[in-house]
């Protein structure tokens, strides 16, 4: 089953006209930076020490952080900033907090084993405290996990396509997929006439998921088999199965049923505020984040993030992984506004800070 989530009501403008040195960078440069970034596939990582001891895996986007187990995946999707004020309307709104939603496997397998599959070239790193026992580095990252038979003859397998969040139901040959039950807590549900899901969160915003998708693979080639959601109430829960027309049991069957599109309105205050590239079509990239969970690179000159934090960030030409990215900021408020880089792959930033602590160098003016 194919689903598209989208967030509503409106998208969010981070700022009222775009910065200085993205409107000095070539259209054709600009672009091939924004695809390259929005191409970066998602990632999961293995909990080995990082997580609380209930994740399995953890995958981050944008606009969510997703925990992984045999039970359940719990979606935490970011709230949205208060608008910016208007001449118009005065002051701005308020903020809208993250959202908590959990997707349970109903009656299923707790004891499913996980394996994670097709492995990336990236890592991460967890520097937390003074304690360097208890930091966690070179964690591996993989671009899918399986959870096997979750239920008698199901596995769940969670990836990313591109940006966006799937996962597919491999049901084995004479299985039944009526076993697949999925409770939503957090959240309201109610199918439209197009046969979507739509999950209406506590804020107002609302998830739709697309009507389904199943397939089988028979002499190389798909066949599509015709697949809906069954919603009913499971006490004070939304509960989702999946029915499907008449198939080929004796053949596996698949069950796509979630891909995730971008947020609209929702994520947190992370900007991309300045991009230079250099001769090797390599991405040079500066701007704002107020998440903790910004990707640094092992080795980083500064991995704490401490509020909303300048950044600097090397990607490759394919947009496929990070080369290097860093905070650089003290304990304020601090913003990379523009970047430059010259023959040698060097950096030059510009911004603005508000820390008293901002790092500087031994002989600075």
């Amino acid at each position: 089953m194919c689903v598209a989530l989208q967030i509503g009501p409106a998208p969010r403008q981070r700022m009222a006209a775009p910065d200085r040195a993205l409107r000095e960078a070539p259209t054709a440069g600009h672009d091939r930076v924004v695809t390259a970034l929005a191409a970066l596939p998602l990632s999961f990582e293995p909990n080995v020490g990082q997580f609380a001891s209930d994740v399995a895996f953890l995958t981050r986007a944008s606009e969510y952080v997703l925990q992984l187990n045999a039970t359940e995946f719990r979606m935490i999707v970011r709230g949205a900033p208060a608008p910016l004020p208007t001449a118009a309307q005065g002051a701005s709104g308020r903020a809208t907090p993250a959202q908590a939603l959990r997707f349970s496997w109903r009656n299923a397998n707790r004891q499913a084993v996980a394996t994670a599959e097709e492995r990336l070239p990236g890592t991460a790193n967890y520097l937390r405290g003074r304690d360097a026992s208890q930091w966690r580095t070179g964690v591996p990252t993989y671009a899918r996990v399986r959870f096997e038979a979750v239920y008698p003859g199901i596995d769940v397998a969670y990836y990313g396509n591109g940006r966006q969040l799937e996962y597919d139901l491999i049901v084995a040959p004479n299985a039944d997929p009526g076993l697949a039950r999925l409770a939503i807590e957090g959240a309201g549900a109610r199918l439209t006439s197009d046969g979507d899901l739509d999950v209406e969160m506590a804020d107002g915003r609302t998830m739709q998921i697309r009507a389904p998708v199943a397939y089988q693979e028979r002499d190389g080639r798909r066949v599509a088999v015709e697949a809906g959601y069954r919603l009913e109430m499971s006490g004070s829960a939304p509960e989702v199965s999946f029915h499907v027309a008449a198939y080929d049991a004796a053949l596996p069957l698949v069950i796509d049923p979630l891909v995730y599109s971008t947020l609209l309105g929702g994520g947190s205050n992370d900007g991309v505020d300045g991009i230079a590239i250099n001769a090797a079509n390599e991405a040079f990239v500066t701007g704002s984040t107020n998440g903790t969970d910004f990707p640094v690179t092992a080795g980083a000159f500064d991995s704490t993030s401490l509020g909303e934090d300048a950044y600097v960030a090397r990607v490759n030409s394919a947009g496929t992984a990070l080369i290097y990215s860093t905070f650089l900021a003290g304990q304020a408020r601090d913003r990379g506004a523009a970047i430059a880089v010259n023959a040698a792959n060097e950096a030059f930033v510009i911004g603005d800070t508000y820390s008293a602590d901002f790092p500087t160098t031994v002989g600075a003016f």
